[in-house]
């Protein structure tokens, strides 16, 4: 018999659990890639897109190594980096 190949897929990446036990303080400010997402008005795989290609510069956390979590202070100040008052205006 033939030798069978197995495809390992990438493991998912481990997101913060929005019901596990906060820490008072910066980590109550952490979200996952989902709720950041919805926090931002945009698809998850988008925020996942952006981990690897850097397009839009999501800030992000990497905690360990394959956890990721979003400050949600540090999407705050990267959506009034983009306010525009017309399309022709460029990024400070």
């Amino acid at each position: 018999m033939g030798t069978s190949r197995h495809h390992h897929a990438s493991p998912p990446v481990t997101v913060l659990d929005p019901n596990e036990p906060r820490v008072a303080g910066a980590s109550e400010a952490l979200m996952n890639t989902v709720q950041a997402a919805s926090y931002l008005n945009l698809a998850p795989s988008t925020l996942e897109k952006d981990r690897c290609l850097g397009r839009l510069q999501t800030p992000y956390l990497k905690l360990g190594s394959k956890r990721v979590a979003y400050d949600r202070r540090d999407l705050d100040e990267w959506k009034q980096a983009r306010k525009r008052c017309s399309t022709s205006e460029r990024a400070a």
